[in-house]
């Protein structure tokens, strides 16, 4: 079986890295595609336990907790390093089975941040690993995901202004 090549993606976000950060750790529920989650509209929140062994996971509107992986490594507020425990069709899959995300939050000499993500092993995912290195890559894979975090960023500051 080959190789797949890792999935690359940068997105520049009008906020400090600490406020990226946080908004990917503690707040991801706020922003995460719903399409994206096991449990979609059921979906009630979503979040990264920032320590090394610590899960990332959703929940649902009856308290169930799901796992999307473990994290691997963190270093608070510039990067860290997430197992990708779902599969092809959206379904969890076992450890050993899970790509790898490396998301890096860089601050910008202008201000803002750089995150950036790459997404690699597809190969553990078996058959299907071609299938998610294409997915994950696509317009409507990182990309889009990065974009929703910004959206949630901005979000945030606004209401944090008007208050």
């Amino acid at each position: 079986m080959a190789t797949q090549h890792p999935v690359r993606c940068t997105y520049e976000i009008d906020a400090q890295p600490d406020a990226v950060y946080h908004m990917f750790t503690a707040r991801l529920g706020d922003w995460w595609p719903l399409v994206y989650t096991f449990s979609g509209p059921d979906c009630a929140g979503a979040e990264v336990e920032p320590k090394e062994g610590g899960e990332w996971y959703e929940r649902t509107t009856k308290g169930e907790r799901i796992s999307w992986g473990k994290v691997k490594h963190i270093e608070p507020g510039r990067r860290m390093i997430l197992e990708f425990a779902v599969g092809a069709d959206r379904k969890p899959v076992p450890s050993e089975r899970s790509s790898t995300v490396e998301i890096s939050f860089e601050g910008l000499p202008r201000g803002g941040t750089l995150v950036a993500v790459e997404h690699r092993d597809f190969d553990r995912h078996g058959d299907v690993g071609a299938q998610m290195s294409e997915n994950m890559g696509s317009p409507q894979g990182w990309p889009v995901i990065l974009a929703e975090l910004a959206r949630g960023v901005r979000i945030t500051s606004r209401a944090g202004r008007e208050a």
